[in-house]
């Protein structure tokens, strides 16, 4: 399968993104796809999670990069520190990189060292995702790289529709004398209180989210649950926020056993669930328990 992508690319050489998360690819695949990439020179994008690279794809991946990639997700790809050896210096040479995933590889303190020499010039790199690893001290000095560069950047804009909701609408209330015909018939789109409900929890997002948000490229899958009270302004609120799109590698989820001490999905919509579980607990346990002087 990743021969026939290895073609398509070769077709296509204006493609911007491209994602083929868990598709076994394998070392076989990783070479064909490396003898392609570089006739993409307008990729920005790779997405490669899980998907058996080893530290031999992993490596023939890395050196065939366009120069101007800014994203590359690599994760569960049992990379292991020999790997991140191998592929730390072909980083370095990627000034737009912007975003790097190398979670759950199997990367130890040596791993990690590798990588801190490799990237601590690299002034762009603003998401680093390293959980599942065991990098030691080392992690310490990659996330003070990644906050260095975010420190850098220009001031964080929600943008107009975004501030009119931090303005408005999280203090007016909703109009319940009208909910049903609302619902019904809507003004600026299909549903008016749908449109309510995502404009309050997009600004919930780039509020309580923010260093994801900054982190985040193409589209960011948001999940949320909220609570409607014409008694109560503003009326209508978020009680849970859920953010991505992945889940625990297979080997991983096998470690943690039946300990289950980890998250295992990480999908928006599941880690809304479970936060909204937990404000179910924290209301039941406040009407069991006045003297804790929580007001629901």
């Amino acid at each position: 399968g990743a021969h026939e992508v290895a073609c398509f690319l070769l077709t296509e050489p204006a493609l911007t993104r491209l994602g083929l998360q868990h598709n076994a690819i394998g070392l076989a695949g990783a070479q064909a796809l490396a003898n392609a990439l570089p006739r993409i020179a307008s990729l920005r994008e790779l997405l490669l999670y899980s998907n058996q690279l080893g530290p031999a794809g992993a490596a023939a991946l890395v050196d065939a990069l366009p120069a101007q990639l800014t994203a590359l997700d690599i994760g569960s790809n049992a990379i292991g520190d020999a790997g991140v050896q191998n592929i730390a210096s072909a980083l370095a040479q990627h000034s737009a990189l912007a975003e790097l995933h190398l979670d759950y590889n199997g990367i130890g303190p040596a791993g990690g060292s590798a990588l801190v020499a490799s990237l601590e010039g690299n002034y762009n790199l603003r998401s680093l995702w390293l959980h599942g690893n065991e990098l030691g001290e080392a992690e310490d000095s990659l996330r003070t790289f990644i906050e260095r560069n975010r420190e850098n950047m220009p001031a964080f804009d929600v943008g107009p529709d975004e501030e009119e909701v931090f303005k408005a609408e999280l203090t007016e209330p909703f109009d319940c004398s009208n909910f049903e015909h609302t619902v019904v018939a809507g003004a600026s789109g299909s549903c008016e209180f749908a449109d309510r409900v995502a404009k309050l929890v997009i600004a919930q997002y780039f509020s309580r989210c923010r260093t994801h948000a900054l982190g985040a490229r193409g589209q960011v899958v948001l999940a949320a649950i909220l609570a409607h009270d014409c008694g109560r302004s503003p009326s209508l609120w978020v009680v849970s926020l859920g953010v991505g799109t992945k889940f625990m590698p297979r080997e991983a989820a096998r470690a943690d056993g039946d300990r289950r001490e980890r998250v295992r999905d990480s999908h928006a919509e599941v880690l809304a669930r479970r936060g909204f579980m937990r404000f179910l607990y924290r209301e039941a346990f406040a009407c069991l328990n006045p003297s804790t002087g929580y007001e629901g």
